[in-house]
């Protein structure tokens, strides 16, 4: 017997299904047909034929991402792949300017070059805050706010003027610009590609 576990809050519910999930390819992934099932699990939700079991299942709330139509999952998830696509092309932008930043500020291109090791960094290590941000106030506020603050720190450094400013707005930008690759949990288990 194998067990499918919800978790709501602070409850929790369990099916025992009364099939074993091992049998079959593993690596295919867990692909219940409804009918193999008995009656003790016929309150599981399947998915559009009524012969796949859903694995999560979803919750009754409209806004469970699991309950989303597949025209608004597709067109969220595209929005999000855009907006993860962003930081790779902010963080090397900065590279195509640097011989024009250094003529500009009358400094050396490996000073400036230090603009664009410091976003990199920042875009890779800010993964560990957005999770925990994520975790404690949803992913679409922390999508949100750490957008806008990326989008005020590129401002910032589009019209920066002395190098010090701009490089203090490339930090900030960097910290705050790998938010939407972190992003994810839209699908079902039968839909997710293997």
């Amino acid at each position: 017997m194998s067990e499918i576990t919800k978790s709501e809050g602070v409850s929790a519910t369990t099916h025992q299904l009364p099939i074993a999930m091992e049998k079959g390819n593993a690596r295919q992934g867990y692909i219940l047909d409804a009918e193999d099932l008995d009656s003790e699990a016929s309150g599981l939700k399947t998915a559009n034929g009524a012969h796949t079991v859903l694995i999560p299942q979803p919750s009754d709330d409209p806004n469970d991402p699991l309950n989303w139509s597949s025209w608004k999952k597709n067109s969220i998830l595209l929005t999000i792949s855009f907006l993860a696509f962003l930081p790779d092309f902010g963080t090397a932008m900065g590279s195509v300017t640097q011989i024009p930043q250094a003529k500009t500020w009358h400094i050396p291109v490996a000073t400036i070059q230090e603009s664009v090791a410091i976003n990199t960094m920042l875009s890779g290590v800010s993964g560990i805050f957005v999770v925990a941000c994520s975790n404690y106030f949803g992913r679409a506020p922390t999508l949100f706010w750490t957008r806008l603050v990326a989008i005020a720190a590129v401002i910032w450094y589009a019209t920066a003027r002395p190098y010090h400013s701009f490089f203090a707005a490339r930090v900030v930008v960097g910290f705050f610009v790998g938010t939407a690759q972190t992003v994810c949990g839209l699908t079902s288990g039968h839909q997710k590609a293997i």
